[in-house]
């Protein structure tokens, strides 16, 4: 797991929530997983295979981590934090 997590800050540049308000596009991607699964695999059907998701989103999806919605996705979330 810790190497996911650090491919992950790197992915999102060291910080996902910059100073200015800017997210992560992982971080974004965790407000709601199916729909972003669902959006990149419509690109894949009217673009072409080069609009592929990510095998990793996939998995993630499958094994039931929802984003925040089940308070983990990329990041785990805790249980104070909203929705």
């Amino acid at each position: 797991m810790n190497d996911q997590h650090g491919a992950i800050r790197k992915a999102e540049g060291n910080n996902s929530q910059e100073p200015n308000g800017d997210v992560g596009l992982l971080r974004l991607a965790d407000n709601n997983l199916a729909v972003t699964l669902a959006g990149l695999e419509y690109m894949e059907k009217e673009l072409g295979d080069e609009y592929r998701p990510c095998p990793l989103i996939r998995t993630i999806f499958r094994a039931g981590f929802l984003g925040h919605k089940s308070r983990s996705g990329f990041y785990m979330y805790d249980d104070d934090q909203p929705p």
